[in-house]
């Protein structure tokens, strides 16, 4: 197994100490020393301390993206039909709502408030976010192609709507006594299907 790449020692272990204690607790000395390497070196790829933050907040928030669309082609690839498909899509839902999606949720959010007064940041994170409605919608457009979705729909921004629905969970996530995330989280599966005009 090789070693990572200096530069991607020293973005691990920036994801590392923001995942573990935010933006404010990111030293670069204490970055470098645990990559291993100078703080000359942090510099030399990356610029500054901002410019590190910047790489490793888009590193968070591509990782969190990444799990939303995970696991759908292969369940796709046995779907033969309208029904099927349905209830596929359904599950897929339900499936992004509990467990791990949770953390990744959360992730995506740190990274979103972080954008809010960094406008390369939310710019780099906006078009993650249309890539990943693209991946998404390829899977909704696999429907479509089997006549199972209207031709008159958006994808895209049925995609992209469920997509920030799913971020805003994380509201829900953050009461200690969870109170309608059952409701929360039934409204969500049916109005996406809904959305897809499969009440």
């Amino acid at each position: 197994m090789t070693k990572p790449d200096t530069r991607s020692r020293l973005l691990n272990a920036a994801v590392r100490v923001i995942d573990k204690g935010g933006e404010s607790a990111l030293n670069v000395h204490k970055v470098a020393k645990e990559a291993g390497v100078t703080v000359p070196s942090l510099y030399h790829f990356f610029g500054s301390r901002e410019g590190l933050v910047e790489e490793a907040q888009v590193a968070r928030f591509e990782k969190g993206m990444q799990v939303v669309g995970m696991s759908l082609d292969e369940v796709l690839a046995g779907v033969t039909t309208e029904r099927k498909y349905r209830e596929t899509l359904r599950t897929w839902l339900q499936s992004l709502l509990g467990g791990p999606n949770a953390s990744f949720r959360r992730t995506r959010t740190t990274v979103i408030a972080s954008a809010v007064n960094n406008p390369s940041l939310a710019a780099r994170i906006t078009d993650i976010q249309a890539e990943h409605v693209k991946r998404i919608s390829t899977y909704l457009n696999y429907g479509r192609s089997k006549g199972w979705v209207d031709d008159d729909l958006d994808i895209e921004a049925i995609a992209l709507w469920a997509t920030t629905q799913l971020n805003g969970r994380v509201v829900l996530e953050l009461d200690a006594k969870k109170r309608y995330v059952r409701e929360w989280d039934q409204l969500f599966v049916e109005s996406v299907m809904h959305a897809l005009r499969y009440d």
